[in-house]
């Protein structure tokens, strides 16, 4: 049975909370912003803009951990209008690895049908 959109919500919600539940800009000064995360795109990735599905953009994230990171609403848009620095908010991959998580895999086509972990 395929897993419905609103579980993939819930699944990016969960993916929030495992990176700490807040923005993770760094530069010039860590951001206390814990409301309004969204993900952001630090790389190219062949999914790009908004509104692509939670469950494409989930899949995405897991797929490309180097290529997002995790921001407020604020930092987000200042990130893409220019006005910080493209090293001001790290990588999910980078954020996991210094808070010890492991972040969830992704299953191929092949492994459809089995549980994912």
């Amino acid at each position: 049975m395929p897993i419905r959109t609103y579980e993939y919500v819930r699944k990016l919600l969960s993916l929030r909370s495992l990176l700490g539940g807040k923005c993770t800009r760094t530069l010039p000064r860590p951001c206390p912003r814990s409301s309004r995360l969204e993900f952001v795109h630090l790389g190219e990735t062949k999914l790009n803009g908004r509104g692509r599905g939670a469950r494409q953009r989930y899949l995405d994230i897991l797929r490309h951990p180097t290529m997002y990171g995790l921001a407020c609403r604020t930092c987000h848009r200042r990130l893409d209008s220019g006005g910080l620095e493209t090293g001001a908010v790290p990588s999910i991959a980078a954020v996991a690895a210094a808070k010890g998580v492991e972040l969830p895999k992704v299953i191929g086509r092949k492994d459809r049908g089995k549980e994912e972990p």
